[in-house]
């Protein structure tokens, strides 16, 4: 099949209107007055652009360039709303937002993926103090997001198991948890500390202090999809953290347990507790699915 070449003129105005509204805007929501050229945007767009009724052709093509950034902006804003508040709008477009997208420009016509990169890109850029915390909380924004483009599939149910309601009956079956369950360890309580914060808009935290993030080490949580599809969060013991890790990446409950024998004494003790409640508890929710999924 023969390809169709497009007109040079809409090629090359094209290229130009792509190049011009792709520069980031400044701190006033101004466009940048110099073109790529180095002539005046005064100046160059005469040459691409009409004037309208009440607009000059460089303020015309500044307005696709302002919506094209907040645009942009506004999706970033809204993936990841922990961080927006950590920072504030100005500061978080400023020191991530304009030199992030600058980096990992949209390449699909899907703006869904928009902040894929972002956790990368701090964990390339950002050097202040609080990097791990704003880094966590770019990790716990984006998994937010991204649990609902995630594949569901059946889950294992104890009237399912070979012998129903018996767990024995499944000790050398296959395992793994739902692709939308994302475990955590960290020195802090982050989720509640997100959940107070996520109660006021980003302005809000501008003026007030913000919650007390409170400190502890080895803080477990399990962040999963639940029936609904509604995210829910909880924090666990770190005996059962060490399981789903396990069954993550794919085991047996049988070779799970045989792992503990690696791990100090009281982990194995609290497993040994409470394993078959936690069992009956990630059935329940719906995290575990058999691993022989085709």
């Amino acid at each position: 099949m023969r390809q169709i070449e497009p007109p040079i003129l809409l090629k090359s105005t094209q290229e130009w209107f792509g190049s011009i509204i792709a520069r980031p805007i400044d701190e006033n929501n101004k466009m940048n007055p110099t073109s790529p050229s180095g002539q005046p945007m005064k100046e160059e767009a005469k040459e691409y652009i009409l004037p309208s009724l009440t607009l000059k052709p460089h303020q015309r093509i500044e307005i696709y360039n302002q919506q094209y950034w907040w645009r942009l902006l506004s999706i970033l804003h809204e993936n990841f709303p922990l961080v927006v508040r950590l920072f504030g709008y100005f500061d978080f477009n400023q020191r991530i937002g304009f030199p992030y997208l600058c980096a990992y420009p949209p390449h699909t016509w899907s703006l869904n993926p928009l902040g894929y990169k972002i956790v990368q890109w701090l964990e390339d850029h950002y050097h202040e103090k609080d990097k791990a915390l704003v880094i966590h909380a770019a990790q716990v924004d984006e998994a937010y997001n991204d649990s609902f483009l995630e594949a569901t599939y059946p889950p294992l149910s104890l009237e399912t198991l070979p012998t129903p309601n018996d767990i024995n009956s499944i000790l050398n079956k296959p395992l793994t948890l739902q692709p939308s369950v994302t475990l955590y360890k960290m020195d802090y309580h982050l989720f509640p500390f997100r959940t107070e914060m996520l109660e006021q808009e980003p302005e809000y935290w501008e003026e007030h202090d913000f919650p007390e993030l409170v400190k502890e080490n080895k803080v477990c949580t399990i962040l999963y999809q639940n029936a609904s599809n509604n995210m829910c969060w909880k924090e666990i013991h770190p005996a059962e953290y060490y399981l789903l890790t396990l069954f993550q990446k794919g085991t047996t409950i049988e070779q799970a347990c045989d792992s503990l024998e690696e791990q100090d004494q009281k982990i194995v003790d609290d497993a040994i507790e409470n394993l078959s409640e936690w069992f009956q508890k990630w059935v329940i929710r719906g995290l575990l699915i058999s691993n022989t999924l085709e």
